[in-house]
């Protein structure tokens, strides 16, 4: 805990009674590569999203680590309460998460049905050891269910209604992203063949699946903001790609362009188009659909 205050003094919380006495607290860590080797339990945690499903650039692992009551330790206490609060509100307001895990608890029986509740699978994978306690960790992945989802299953739960139940997804790893830029390219020559379309990779991103518009609507989000470039590119990428008008041979000549100068226009467009989709897929950026 020791190397924790000094490394990211700003991740503990402190929780207090009424006359502002300590009462408890709680720390969430932004781990990384270089913090390896130092605590076991984040060592854990942090292989665990190396194997399943490794946080992308620009995207964070957000770890729960440790939590404790002045007077109650880890049982029920206000100061519990307060720190499952803390869970929440993190899951609402920080974005560019790829994993939440949480391995602050000693005993899987006390939080394993409310960590549940919230969408956390055991990972059994994951439990480290300190001294002669064993800590499993809870794991969710942000990526793989998005925001809009998760309201819609905790308000199945909250009213009994089925909803799946919270477990490890291992059959499908976030794109990687190199992985995402194909998988544009593909969908933009896919963008007027509705089952090639619905199959390709971006379906299962997080950009796509907190978005309430469909892939190819988003494809074309995404080009809107070429118009304000003045060598054309929206109306290459819109005759080429949105709106086909024909080979691209015939698209260059419409455009009073030569088919060099053509390609050279239209492949910034379609990168273009990638890096904003990324920037939203990694980023967490809102998307207005208005």
């Amino acid at each position: 805990m020791a190397y924790w205050m000094r490394r990211q003094p700003g991740a503990f919380r402190v929780f207090r009674g009424r006359a502002g006495e300590p009462q408890g607290f709680g720390a969430c860590l932004d781990p990384c590569a270089e913090d390896l080797g130092v605590d076991p339990g984040v060592d854990s945690m942090w292989q665990y999203t190396r194997r399943h499903g490794a946080a992308r650039p620009s995207e964070h692992v957000r770890a729960w680590r440790f939590f404790l009551d002045r007077d109650r330790g880890q049982a029920s206490s206000p100061s519990l309460t307060l720190f499952a609060v803390c869970q929440v509100l993190d899951i609402l307001t920080h974005d560019g998460s790829a994993w939440t895990l949480v391995g602050a608890y000693a005993d899987a029986g006390l939080r394993g049905p409310t960590l549940g509740y919230l969408d956390f699978w055991t990972a059994a994978e994951a439990a480290y050891t300190i001294g002669d306690a064993i800590y499993p960790v809870f794991v969710h992945d942000r990526r793989r269910t998005g925001l809009a989802e998760w309201f819609e299953l905790i308000a199945a739960r909250e009213v009994g209604a089925p909803a799946r139940p919270a477990e490890e997804q291992t059959a499908e790893l976030a794109l990687s992203q190199a992985e995402f830029s194909q998988s544009i390219r593909a969908a933009l020559r896919d963008l007027h063949v509705p089952q090639a379309l619905g199959r390709n990779p971006l379906m299962r991103s997080r950009v796509v699946r907190s978005c309430a518009a469909g892939l190819g609507e988003f494809l074309a989000m995404a080009a809107e903001p070429l118009r304000a470039d003045r060598r054309g590119l929206f109306e290459v990428v819109d005759r080429t790609l949105l709106h086909p008008a024909g080979p691209h041979e015939r698209v260059a000549h419409s455009l009073h362009l030569s088919f060099s100068t053509y390609r050279r226009h239209r492949d910034p467009a379609v990168a273009h188009i990638g890096d904003w989709m990324w920037e939203r897929e990694v980023c967490g950026h809102q998307v207005d659909t208005d």
